[in-house]
């Protein structure tokens, strides 16, 4: 055997070892049973094993998103020499459409995936599913179970934790591991805000002001978030901390309530910023690439995306800056994203994605992914004076009282996907249609409790 082989063996797991060799060994007897071959001959060569390294699936939106995709490709390639026998396949879909892309896989009942990134709303349906096996040993092997990115993870991605307060060890199994968490702040682009001698908004009548005054189409925008159909699941994200701001949620125990003032007022804050401020029927990626060219002045989202626009224009770093949010109770939401894997991979597979994922888990490298994609630190390995020191951007980001996000869902943090669709459906009417807000709400909370009354009764 040769020395790559050997090392290949050593790194895998003994139960990964047995359970590949039995799988040969029974290939290997089956098939000489219906060959009819008689036994093999003493002295003669034996029969060989395929040496083929093991390839695992990693679905992610990280390889379509600039930036991410180096510094995941990065981490694979040190994975994948440290590991020759094991290779990555990439399985991607851009963020725009990632949760739509699982909700088709779990219909059809399978995941395309060994290893895969999801978010909150996709990762209850897939526990609800029994698509998910716990990740338990693996935070504990990679030395982060301690750490925020275990201890951070909301209660609903363990079997048995009922709030933030249980420690990890007593609370279950768990399905997920946290790689990175954002929360809301005002993005601004200082340069244009300076430039009008302008101060920051305090509220959310002063955001509208300002983002009217440096609204000069077509050649710059006050203020961009999105706002049509096709987005539905960013629609409906980006309202969030403007109803949190106004003081709603979506809905409390099982009953909606987006006929309320707080949702009212969302919805008509959001119509008079489509028609004086917005780039009308601009999607994600479109606005996203003018906030970078410096044509956007203001805009509401997470700590996440400058890092994205930095990669689209690196000089959008010297402009780009955060305040905190523009409403006094500096209420936002925060967006935890996570690894998890399929039950049903094949054995070699699932060992393959184990020593894959406690790769990435190690403090080193989960560090090092820190600080390639300029996240907050979820370990304290990442969380160092010389790295804050390093996002000038940020500051604004922290002041956020942040609500993880499914906590403005009620009892329908399990039905995402039905909830969003009709209030997205009925938000459009107002924002880009002709109706009320007052109108718009209502006809959600018809839709809603129909929906309601489906689910619970």
């Amino acid at each position: 055997m040769n020395e790559r082989r050997q090392a290949g063996v050593s790194q895998l797991s003994r139960r990964g070892f047995l359970q590949v060799s039995a799988a040969g060994v029974a290939g290997v007897t089956a098939g000489s049973l219906l060959s009819g071959c008689a036994p093999v001959a003493p002295g003669a060569a034996p029969a060989v094993v395929s040496s083929e390294p093991v390839t695992i699936k990693v679905m992610s939106w990280w390889w379509v998103e600039k930036g991410s995709d180096v510094a995941l490709r990065n981490l694979v390639e040190k994975f994948e020499a440290a590991y020759p026998e094991i290779k990555v396949e990439e399985v991607s879909f851009p963020s725009n459409i990632y949760e739509d892309a699982q909700y088709s896989q779990m219909a059809a009942g399978k995941l395309d995936a060994d290893v895969m990134h999801t978010l909150e709303g996709t990762g209850i349906k897939l526990i609800e599913g029994g698509f998910l096996e716990p990740l338990n040993d693996v935070g504990r092997s990679a030395g982060i179970w301690e750490y925020d990115a275990i201890t951070k993870i909301p209660p609903w991605f363990w079997s048995d934790r009922a709030t933030f307060d249980d420690p990890p060890d007593d609370s279950g199994d768990l399905y997920v591991l946290m790689f990175n968490t954002a929360q809301d702040g005002l993005i601004y682009n200082m340069d244009i805000v300076e430039a009008a001698g302008a101060s920051l908004p305090e509220t959310q009548d002063e955001a509208y002001e300002l983002a009217k005054q440096l609204t000069d189409r077509p050649n710059q925008f006050g203020w961009a978030n999105r706002h049509t159909v096709p987005e539905k699941v960013g629609f409906f994200r980006d309202m969030i901390p403007w109803l949190l701001g106004y003081g709603g949620v979506y809905a409390e125990g099982q009953m909606p309530t987006v006929n309320t003032d707080a949702m009212i007022n969302t919805l008509a804050h959001w119509r008079r910023m489509y028609l004086d401020c917005f780039p009308q029927g601009s999607d994600a990626a479109t606005f996203r690439r003018m906030i970078a060219e410096g044509k956007v002045a203001l805009y509401t989202d997470n700590n996440a995306l400058p890092p994205n626009f930095f990669n689209m224009n690196p000089d959008s770093e010297n402009f780009i800056r955060s305040a905190p949010l523009p409403w006094p109770n500096r209420k936002g939401a925060s967006f935890p994203s996570y690894w998890t894997w399929p039950a049903d991979s094949p054995p070699e597979k699932k060992e393959a994605a184990r020593t894959f994922l406690e790769f990435w888990a190690t403090p080193d490298n989960f560090k090092e992914m820190t600080w390639a994609r300029k996240d907050p630190p979820m370990i304290p390995q990442a969380n160092t004076p010389e790295y804050l020191d390093s996002l000038p951007w940020m500051s604004g980001f922290a002041t956020t009282d942040a609500v993880p996000w499914l906590f403005v869902m009620g009892d329908y943090q399990g039905h995402v996907e039905e909830f969003r669709t009709i209030v997205v459906e009925h938000a459009s009417e107002v924002v880009v249609g002709t109706i009320s807000p007052e109108e718009g709400a209502q006809r959600a909370q018809q839709g809603l409790e129909v929906l309601a009354d489906q689910l619970f009764g």
